[in-house]
């Protein structure tokens, strides 16, 4: 993930990448989620403003858990 000021938050998992930050001086939130195989990349993106994270929160933390990826084994 390129153009982070901030990376507040990163994990790596066998083939899954999770990162978040900020950008924008601060004022949008990044959340990317990669789940990484020899064909491809499935991958989970949410930007919001900064002054709307309580509203957003919930959101991408729920679509980050039913987040269900396809064969990354083959290329699409």
């Amino acid at each position: 993930m390129t153009g982070l000021s901030v990376v507040s938050y990163q994990h790596m998992s066998g083939n899954v990448v999770t990162v978040s930050g900020l950008k924008n001086d601060m004022r949008t939130i990044v959340y990317q989620v990669d789940i990484v195989g020899p064909g491809s990349i499935d991958t989970l993106y949410w930007t919001y403003p900064t002054s709307e994270k309580k509203q957003w929160d919930a959101a991408v933390t729920l679509t980050a858990r039913a987040f269900r990826p396809g064969d990354v084994d083959v290329s699409h």
